[in-house]
């Protein structure tokens, strides 16, 4: 098997004499069984990272798919996510959540999108305004 480019999305191909014989977006492929036998082609085993979070400086953890990072940078997303937190108010994580996944889709409409912004309780600081325009 191999990942390509197909149809605007990556997609896990398995091929069957010369043709093309089944293929799954890759987050989608982790549970076919047709990619596990008879050769493990895709695996479900995650990779994974750990991070200390720190309170005092921490302010939020945002978790977006491939659709809104493709579009927006990891800059633009805590820009982004920032006003909904300074604003406050018991849905203010949702909000931002919301708005990044908004502004991926008017960017790039052609992928799937999923955000999730967690907020550690903190008020970000105002955003740096460059003084030079």
């Amino acid at each position: 098997g191999t990942v390509a480019a197909f149809g605007g999305a990556h997609r896990v191909i398995l091929k069957s004499r010369g043709q093309v014989a089944a293929g799954l977006s890759v987050t989608r492929s982790f549970g076919d069984v047709d990619f596990k036998v008879p050769a493990e082609v895709v695996t479900a085993v995650p990779e994974l990272s750990a991070f200390a979070i720190d309170p005092e400086e921490d302010v939020m953890l945002i978790l977006s798919s491939d659709g809104v990072t493709g579009s927006v940078t990891d800059m633009e997303a805590v820009r982004l996510a920032s006003g909904p937190l300074r604003e406050g108010g018991s849905d203010a994580a949702e909000k931002a959540a919301r708005l990044l996944v908004e502004t991926a889709h008017a960017r790039d409409p052609s992928d799937d999108k999923t955000a999730l912004v967690i907020w550690f309780g903190e008020k970000p600081d105002n955003p740096v305004v460059n003084a030079s325009g």
